[in-house]
């Protein structure tokens, strides 16, 4: 199972052979609904929940992903031009969405002694220019996620926090905003626009190169002393 927020990524997933139920993880009520399917389809056991940037076409086991949050939300602006209500978001969906769906979804992982995998970005330890708020979302999440392991370890749960570098995305393709009339970094424009569309046309990873070495590393035992390896 994949879940996603919009109906295009839904379609692409459906495309690809995934069950694909809809899910806005800001929200409760669509939380609650994508709850009772996940529960309907897997007998109330999923063996391992992703919670994802982007859709991973790969399915294993009884695999709950859930891809609803974007990367989650990428938000790029400088700190000094920050909209407070564009952070407050960012945190809806990239720090409280993934909390709630982990305490929604906490019966049938421990039912099925399975298997969380947290994936967000090396933002969280990397600064990444004119993204402060996506990289404050994302160490948020790490320790969200690290703390989670220590708690879910005596029900027999595996927490795998899996950190990702800038991988290959569509952003691109879409319009995205410029910096502020009277920002400091007018005269940086150029540099702004490639932080924005997340340097693209450089090197970067390849998702299916990515997704094949998540399975490796999700299918490798634990370790004795320190449990799986982020």
């Amino acid at each position: 199972m994949a879940t996603a927020r919009r109906e295009d990524v839904i379609a692409e997933l459906v495309a690809e052979g995934l069950d694909a139920p809809q899910l806005d993880v800001t929200n409760e009520e669509s939380i609650a609904a994508c709850h009772k399917q996940v529960q309907e389809r897997t007998g109330g056991r999923p063996n391992i929940v992703v919670n994802n940037a982007v859709p991973l076409t790969w399915c294993y086991f009884d695999l709950y992903i859930n891809t609803s949050s974007l990367s989650g939300r990428i938000y790029i602006s400088p700190a000094t031009d920050l909209s407070m209500s564009d952070v407050r978001t960012t945190f809806e969906t990239n720090v409280f969405g993934i909390m709630a769906m982990v305490k929604a979804l906490a019966d049938h992982i421990i039912a099925a002694r399975g298997l969380i995998i947290s994936i967000f970005s090396c933002a969280a330890v990397t600064p990444y220019v004119f993204a402060s708020a996506y990289c404050l979302s994302k160490c948020a999440i790490m320790s969200y996620s690290r703390t989670l392991r220590q708690e879910l370890w005596p029900f027999g749960i595996c927490v795998m926090v899996t950190m990702a570098g800038i991988g290959k995305s569509k952003i691109a393709e879409k319009p995205q905003p410029s910096l502020m009339p009277g920002s400091l970094y007018e005269e940086m424009g150029d540099l702004y626009t490639r932080y924005v569309y997340l340097r693209q046309e450089e090197e970067v990873t390849d998702t299916d190169l990515f997704a094949k070495e998540l399975v490796n590393h999700a299918l490798k035992s634990e370790g004795r002393l320190f449990g799986r390896p982020n």
